[in-house]
């Protein structure tokens, strides 16, 4: 078996490997079986010796392939809530964050596990609220609270669920 570690700094997942001898490979994308019913599998081919390029982009998405991990709440002022909460994912070993847009009911749905960062952003303002929480399997925190911002809405954040 070769084994090759993505380039996280890079921020495409980039990996390479060399020498191989040309014909039919598995790639077997390995430590998100806890995250993703199954570990994803590609077939590849490698090319004939002396080519060189991709044998071809993996993607990595699929119907049934969401994480198990939801987060639901609302900003909200009126009661009737609005689409302007953002959920940030601190990737491990990287500066960067995935921002993800919930659904119409405010809900974050398929989450990979993780450490996350809720904020409740309005245009043309700074957020002066930030919450910090982590999605673990199987399991819920107790993430409720209503806090004032800007003087007219409050941000309300149901219980995280690994489902």
């Amino acid at each position: 078996m070769t084994r090759a570690l993505a380039d996280v700094a890079a921020g495409r997942g980039a990996f390479v490997f060399d020498d191989l001898v040309p014909g039919a490979y598995t790639v077997l994308v390995d430590g998100v079986a806890s995250v993703y019913r199954r570990p994803p599998v590609f077939p590849v081919c490698a090319p004939p010796r002396g080519s060189t390029g991709d044998a071809g982009t993996l993607a990595f998405v699929e119907d049934d392939s969401c994480g198990p991990g939801s987060v639901a709440g609302s900003v909200d002022a009126d009661g009737g809530g609005q689409r302007t909460v953002t959920l940030y994912r601190q990737v491990t070993g990287d500066a960067r964050v995935v921002d993800v847009v919930s659904d119409n009911d405010g809900t974050f749905s398929c989450l990979p596990l993780g450490t996350y960062a809720v904020l409740a952003e309005r245009e043309g303002r700074t957020p002066d609220l930030r919450l910090d929480f982590t999605v673990g399997e199987g399991e819920g925190e107790g993430a409720q609270l209503a806090q004032t911002f800007d003087g007219e809405a409050a941000l309300r954040l149901y219980p995280v669920t690994g489902r």
